[in-house]
């Protein structure tokens, strides 16, 4: 496959996982379940030592999860944006003041997560105990990133802090998506109940116990799948309590950095393409010929037999050309001088070659001759 084809699916299958959270959650959890059931058909046999078996049915059963789990991690940009955070930085003119104080006040941010993933559901119009205090209002008024409901235009810094704001309150969200696949391929295998068997069976061949086994793997599948369920509904339902958002605003925000980022990301190629233009004309890089000897075996061939073919069709029209021009000579000087020359120019073909166009049959020429005309005698004559 071609590697603009390969950046196009990565960009599209990365924008598909993006914008339809659902879909994609589907599709990755029957991916995974299906993924597993093919391994358990063709993949997977329990080998007759009992330590080996013990460890081939712990391996197949974590083991793959883990990996999609350190995948889902891997490509998932919003779970990035909240591990390096919020990195925002106060800029006051104190010429007077401590070096390292100042520094250590300039410093990023860091998203707390989990503090804000635990923290109580507080009222709206909670009053603030802090009024009386400049220092902790000012604190308080500079931890409300939430901008006002349809603002005419947000800075730079209300943006920045609206992309905080979101990334922080939905890390329940983030953390439950990435759980969401591994969770449903052990769930998928401990229901199948082989993979458990083959761990805990031991010496024990009889079939009684083995079906014991696969009853307690299956019961601690429901188990898994109801526990994982319970966290992440009560985990949305503290998000959507504590958020303090009205509707309108939360779709307000949703639109306003969906259009956002849609415009900024053309507007940012073009600048990164002008300014690499401009650095590229700056260091004075000449764009060199492109060399044959890149080229494949079979590029050259073509090449060469296209100049062939291209020299031999300009030797054969000039050849043709000549022909014509002397059958013109030779019925100009056979006609008496007071006669009508009649060349028909659809007698003298040219034959076609590579790229050329079909010439078209024209209308005839008339030379009409005048006995005492010598000047026009002697033209054809040279003729």
């Amino acid at each position: 496959m071609p590697e603009f084809q390969t950046k196009a699916f990565a960009e599209f299958f990365g924008n598909f996982l993006t914008t339809y959270p659902k879909i994609s959650n589907l599709l990755l959890s029957a991916l995974a379940s299906g993924g597993e059931q093919l391994i358990d058909q063709f993949g997977f046999q329990c080998p007759k030592d009992r330590g080996l078996a013990s460890f081939m049915g712990w391996f197949y059963l974590l083991l793959p999860p883990l990996i999609i789990l350190l995948i889902t991690i891997v490509v998932n940009k919003k779970f990035w944006f909240l591990y390096h955070g919020y990195h925002h930085y106060k800029k006051k003119n104190q010429p007077n003041g401590n070096r390292d104080d100042q520094q250590n006040r300039d410093k990023p941010k860091r998203c707390n997560w989990l503090r804000n993933a635990f923290s109580c559901c507080k009222k709206k119009d909670q009053p603030n105990r802090d009024e009386g205090n400049d220092s902790n209002a000012e604190r308080r008024d500079k931890q409300d990133r939430t901008p006002p409901l349809f603002p005419d235009a947000l800075t730079a810094e209300m943006y920045e802090n609206l992309m905080h704001t979101r990334s922080c309150s939905k890390a329940w969200i983030i953390v439950f998506r990435s759980l969401l696949v591994p969770c449903i391929w052990i769930v998928t295998a401990l229901f199948d109940g082989d993979y458990l068997a083959c761990s805990l069976k031991g010496e024990r061949e009889d079939a009684e116990y083995i079906h014991l086994i696969k009853e307690v793997s299956r019961f601690a599948a429901w188990m898994i799948l109801t526990a994982f369920t319970v966290i992440g509904t009560g985990g949305l339902f503290i998000i959507r309590c504590c958020d303090k958002n009205t509707f309108w605003q939360d779709f307000y925000e949703e639109n306003y950095i969906r259009i956002l980022q849609k415009e900024i990301k053309p507007r940012a190629k073009t600048k990164a393409k002008q300014d690499a233009k401009a650095f590229v004309a700056r260091i004075g890089i000449v764009e060199q010929p492109v060399s044959v000897e890149n080229n494949t075996d079979d590029e050259v061939q073509e090449a060469n037999n296209g100049d062939q073919e291209s020299n031999n069709g300009r030797k054969n029209q000039g050849n043709i050309l000549v022909q014509n021009l002397r059958k013109l000579k030779n019925s100009v000087s056979s006609k008496p001088k007071s006669s009508v020359i009649e060349v028909q120019l659809e007698d003298f073909e040219i034959p076609l070659i590579k790229g050329s166009v079909a010439a078209q049959p024209g209308p005839s020429v008339s030379y009409a001759q005048q006995e005492d005309d010598g000047a026009k005698d002697g033209r054809y004559a040279s003729a």
